[in-house]
């Protein structure tokens, strides 16, 4: 059986291990600028880490702007995926929203894996747009 264990830690304490992940996926594996992958939302934003067996293999990010709610950097190191760790990592960030009181969530979803947060409850809205030079679609769900 997996050893998981959730970490949750607000703004850049204790940051590392999440930056770490982002680090590994967004700016080796999608070549996302490190300039762009870190952003001032970091500092004002809840990071949960997922743990395996005590090891930090994936993250994701919540905040709050202009009375509208976010989650993103949604990220598992590549050999642990495909093994619903993703999923586990978006139920515990939108269970830990829904109890901090945001009722809508919004997020920025590459493209490729949309389908992914359609099968989680997620609708699209607007077109597709280049975000880090990556195609998006912008997708929310209420809780």
């Amino acid at each position: 059986m997996d050893n998981l264990k959730i970490e949750i830690i607000y703004g850049l304490e204790g940051f590392e291990k999440a930056k770490e992940i982002r680090y590994r996926v967004f700016v080796q594996e999608q070549s996302v600028p490190q300039e762009l992958e870190w952003d001032s939302f970091d500092k004002i934003a809840y990071h949960l880490i997922l743990y395996l067996n005590n090891i930090p293999i994936g993250t994701a990010r919540l905040f709050t702007k202009e009375n509208r709610s976010y989650i993103g950097r949604v990220a598992v190191l590549k050999e642990y995926r495909g093994k619903g760790y993703g999923r586990i990592i978006m139920k515990a960030i939108m269970e830990y929203a829904k109890n901090i009181g945001i009722k809508r969530i919004y997020l920025h979803s590459q493209t490729y894996i949309k389908d992914f947060y359609k099968k989680l409850g997620y609708k699209e809205i607007g077109g597709e747009f280049i975000e880090a030079g990556i195609t998006h679609i912008e997708m929310f769900i209420d809780l």
